[in-house]
């Protein structure tokens, strides 16, 4: 991952990062109650279940602290097949909003 730069965007703006450790170093600081945090859905990678692990544990953070966390575009298939290999199945309506932005309810 140290080749290409993560970009998380806040209402303070945007931070680049370029390791996982570094990505949950700054989500730990940027998901605070009631803050609004974006993560660019590009980095998202099929092939790497540690990213998938963390992001989907910042999700489950973020809900627990109430802070508002999204990714920046739906994730695509890949990430939905690296989601049921690591053990999460989408089938709340949580996990369904934050990893294919559906609407709740929908």
């Amino acid at each position: 991952m140290s080749e290409r730069h993560i970009t998380v965007s806040t209402l303070n703006g945007e931070t680049a990062v370029e390791t996982l450790a570094d990505l949950r170093q700054v989500l730990l600081s940027a998901l605070l109650p009631n803050s609004s945090v974006r993560l660019a859905a590009e980095i998202l990678h099929a092939d790497d279940p540690r990213s998938v692990q963390l992001i989907e544990a910042a999700r489950q953070y973020a809900n627990g602290v109430g802070a508002d966390f999204g990714l920046t575009a739906p994730a695509g298939p890949g990430i939905v097949a690296m989601l049921d290999r690591v053990g999460v199945t989408l089938t709340s309506d949580r996990e369904k909003s934050f990893w294919l932005q559906e609407k709740i309810g929908s």
